[in-house]
């Protein structure tokens, strides 16, 4: 069974939901998956996160990227194609800086949503490149978010509950054209 290795360089203190939509879909194609997530319980160094590749031996490691810790996130790329391991980026910062990305090391970008692209790299993982952005998805043929991709000791409160597993996602998109944002990224068409 093909492996994919998902994760979140950015340090977070909720499970990210994205990355367990992503693992839904991998699952659905035949893949394993696992995560390597950098919480502010556990922080993670570069060596770590090429540790849990060389532990894991995935086929492809995807890597969701925000802008603020591109710097860092690149190093981590670098660090993963010096051991010869195929890096998928996706996320806003590869949705608007798609050739850095390439120019950094990555092997593929995934431009905006990622579930229906995912699964195109998936079917073909000798696929090098970048996936183009597609038509929004319709959020109701998307499947459960697989929340054991996660070790949810991560996410633990103290309160006994696990950060992040009680958001509910009913919408993608944004009506607004905030001058602060950069909307043009993931476009503007609200979808519920």
């Amino acid at each position: 069974m093909p492996k994919l290795l998902l994760m979140a360089p950015t340090l977070i203190t909720e499970a990210p939901m994205t990355i367990a939509m992503l693992s839904a879909v991998a699952k659905e194609e035949g893949w394993q998956t696992a995560s390597v997530i950098n919480t502010f319980k556990n922080p993670l160094s570069i060596e770590d996160f090429v540790n849990k590749a060389k532990e894991f031996q995935p086929d492809i490691i995807g890597i969701s990227i925000l802008t603020f810790e591109i710097l860092f996130i690149y190093q981590i790329i670098q660090a993963l194609k010096r051991e010869r391991f195929v890096v998928m980026v996706g996320g806003a910062h590869p949705t608007d800086c798609p050739e850095e990305c390439l120019e950094a090391g990555a092997d593929i970008v995934i431009l905006g949503e990622g579930e229906n692209a995912l699964r195109k790299v998936l079917r073909n993982p000798s696929f090098r490149g970048i996936v183009p952005r597609e038509m929004p998805i319709d959020l109701s043929t998307l499947p459960m978010p697989d929340l054991e991709v996660f070790n949810r000791e991560m996410f633990l409160g103290e309160d006994g509950f696990i950060k992040g597993f009680h958001r509910i996602y009913t919408s993608r998109g944004c009506p607004g054209k905030c001058t602060f944002c950069d909307w043009q990224v993931f476009a503007q068409n609200l979808r519920t």
